[in-house]
């Protein structure tokens, strides 16, 4: 989703306000096997980096996920060669507990989806992009589909610190990611904001990728490799507590 870009940019100012605590809860990198059988030998590799993390601020506080999606290639004219597309499965909802201690879950909470406004809930896998290029974080602004790809003069890192944009700065070195921060789930008075997603993040020849998909359109090429990942924080009523091991079926079943 493009927006994590606005989102990333609020979590930087959290940063200064509010206590951020950070936790590394997948680092996994996969390489380029049998490349010939593909003709992708110019991938070397596909990584994932996926941090849990809780914002306080004001002895309050909010619970969320924080993926970076990277891959590097042999050379940097081999970068646009390939592509991320991200599908997604769940939901995220407003959920509070009525007089007679009953569930009551509430829909209302939407996001950029293909071109308009959606409500957050999936039950099927469906193709994660604002836009209908299936290209995660794919551009508008040019003939290229990778200007708000991001890489760092520093290939091990992710920090703002030496960040740049293929848009302004192509890069130096062939490594380049993109990066999701998925809805945060909080408590606000009586009613908890929960977030239950699953995500599977696919790596394509670029060329393999239509410019211009359905949501649903998921079988449309066949990936390079795919690596998966969740964010879930689902409030407890009755300990008082966001709960992590909530299956998405459970808890998006009856929205």
């Amino acid at each position: 989703m493009k927006s994590s870009l606005t989102l990333l940019l609020v979590l930087s100012s959290l940063n200064v306000s509010a206590g951020v605590q950070r936790n590394i809860v997948l680092d996994k990198e996969v390489t380029n096997k049998n490349c010939e059988a593909n003709d992708t030998c110019t991938l070397k590799n596909f990584s994932l980096q996926v941090s849990d993390y809780v914002v306080t601020s004001n002895r309050e506080k909010s619970y969320g996920t924080n993926a970076y999606i990277s891959y590097e290639t042999e050379d940097i004219k081999h970068i646009e060669d390939y592509g991320i597309v991200q599908f997604i499965k769940g939901c995220v909802y407003n959920e509070s507990v009525d007089k007679n201690g009953k569930s009551v879950k509430r829909k209302g909470i939407a996001r950029k989806f293909f071109g308009s406004y959606h409500k957050f809930i999936h039950p099927e896998w469906v193709i994660d992009s604002i836009d209908k290029d299936p290209i995660y974080n794919s551009s508008n602004v040019s003939d290229s589909r990778h200007d708000y790809y991001r890489w760092n003069e520093n290939p091990n890192s992710y920090s703002d610190e030496g960040e740049h944009y293929i848009l302004r700065d192509y890069p130096t070195h062939p490594k380049v990611y993109v990066s999701d921060l998925p809805s945060t789930s909080f408590i606000s008075g009586d009613e908890a904001k929960n977030t239950n997603l699953v995500f599977k993040t696919c790596i394509y020849k670029t060329k393999d990728i239509p410019r211009e998909l359905k949501p649903e359109d998921i079988n449309f090429a066949k990936p390079i490799q795919c690596l998966e990942w969740s964010t879930s924080n689902v409030y407890n009523f009755k300990t008082k507590k966001y709960e992590k091991d909530v299956s998405v079926e459970e808890s998006c079943g009856d929205l």
